[in-house]
């Protein structure tokens, strides 16, 4: 590892030498199209964000900023339908703890509707499950049954 990684300096530095520029690291570029959706709405007067998709890096911020509207609009109780999820990664994550939190700031709660497996899986390994519990269908998230 570190011989190439020698080799690669020493490589820099002469296309430094010859062109005057250093090269630079390029982070990878998000993908093309969009991996993810979220559509907003409502079952019996609450908030439903229904999510599809890959929730990662790229897609997260988008769902930042849709729970934020919806915190903010109504921060009673939220619900994130999250059935059509394929994938999650931990800034998927780190989006539904910020979200539950500022929810309960302003006196409200967040509900998570899920079957999938994996994700059940995703929250146990993570210890979610005792934070935001997955409720099996969007009505029994209203009515907080489990």
């Amino acid at each position: 590892m570190r011989a190439a990684t020698s080799r690669l300096r020493a490589q820099a530095r002469a296309l430094a030498a010859t062109t005057g520029r250093v090269p630079r690291q390029h982070v990878s570029d998000p993908p093309l199209e969009e991996s993810a959706s979220f559509r907003v709405t409502s079952f019996a007067r609450h908030p439903v964000l229904v999510v599809a998709g890959q929730i990662d890096v790229y897609t997260a911020p988008k769902m930042r900023r849709r729970l934020h509207q919806l915190i903010t609009t109504d921060p009673e109780l939220v619900i994130v339908d999250l059935v059509a999820v394929e994938f999650m990664d931990s800034s998927g994550l780190s989006v539904l703890v910020g979200a539950l939190k500022r929810a309960r700031r302003h006196g409200g709660t967040l509900r998570l509707v899920g079957e999938e497996e994996r994700l059940k899986q995703l929250f146990r390994l993570t210890g979610l499950h005792k934070l935001l519990p997955l409720y099996p269908t969007v009505s029994a998230a209203v009515e907080g049954e489990q």
